[in-house]
């Protein structure tokens, strides 16, 4: 008994000293299972003890590959080996954003939500391409982008212009263009808006993005920013109920605490309003920006 004991102390002993805890993960590549059920073993052989499995949908970093072996860590600290094999394993790689204003679906089609919007140069983890569709992960968020506007390529991403002065000079001509435009509950345009619909109009028709039709959905889009942070071409919102605890009304800044959109109020039409007046600054919720 004292010597079994000795040496099962000795071996739980060995494997703690082998697996250190677990370094920065963006030294490894990352990598999801795709068997059921793999096992992990201690060297790379077949009659090594098994250490750990590792199931299908679980992540993993590769810290190398030998021998038809590859050795693994996982998020745990424990460290170990796999047979290496294309079926087992897939490598997750990143991806990077081409254009400006991409939409990321809940589903792999153009009539789906957006859930996000991603800019030039974001990067994104890619789980799958399939045809014009490529599913990605960014952070807690899984859905599609259009697999024209993404690369493997940094510097592809890179070298593509923002054009950003251009293009928040484009979306202000065409918010602009609408001044005196009726008000309209339920219209999008061109001949009259409501407050969402008149946003979304002018970024489609500026831009090409497509935002959602809701002004709460919209509030969520793109990056949140502070009201002394605003920028020509960010979305303001606001809750004219009074509340502050829905969001009911947006517009797009222009500078100096000025916004343009459609006013439901008493003059019934695309205006511009100043963020000082005190029906808007009392009802003021906060501020997104859509084109970085």
């Amino acid at each position: 008994m004292k010597k079994g004991w000795l040496l099962s102390c000795l071996f739980t002993t060995s494997i703690i000293l082998t697996f250190p805890a677990i370094a920065d993960a963006n030294q490894y590549e990352k990598a999801v299972v795709e068997s059921p059920i793999i096992d992990i073993r201690l060297d790379s052989n077949s009659n090594s003890t098994v250490i750990s499995k590792i199931s299908k949908g679980q992540e993993i970093l590769i810290v190398g590959e030998e021998n038809g072996w590859t050795k693994i860590k996982l998020g745990t600290g424990i460290e170990g080996f796999i047979e290496s094999s294309d079926s087992q394993i897939k490598k997750i790689e990143d991806g990077f954003i081409t254009n400006k204003g991409v939409n990321l679906r809940r589903n792999a089609t153009t009539e789906s939500e957006a859930i996000h919007i991603l800019n030039t140069g974001d990067k994104v983890e890619i789980i799958e391409k399939s045809g014009q569709w490529t599913k990605v992960r960014l952070n807690s968020l899984i859905g599609y982008v259009h697999s024209d506007y993404i690369s493997s390529d940094l510097n592809k991403s890179a070298t593509v212009s923002r054009g950003a002065s251009r293009d928040i000079d484009s979306l202000i001509e065409v918010a602009k263009s609408k001044l005196g435009t009726p008000y309209n509950y339920g219209s999008s345009g061109p001949n009259s808006f409501d407050c969402s619909g008149f946003v979304s109009y002018s970024y489609k028709t500026s831009l090409g993005i497509d935002l959602p039709r809701t002004s709460t959905s919209q509030s969520k889009q793109g990056t949140q920013v502070s009201k002394d942070e605003l920028q020509t071409g960010d979305i303001v919102y606001f809750d004219t109920g009074g509340g502050l605890d829905r969001v009911n009304h947006v517009g797009i800044y222009l500078s100096d605490g000025k916004f343009i959109h459609a006013s439901s109020g008493r003059n019934m039409k695309v205006m511009i309003s100043s963020l000082d007046e005190k029906h808007y600054r009392n009802s003021y919720m906060g501020a997104t920006r859509i084109i970085e």
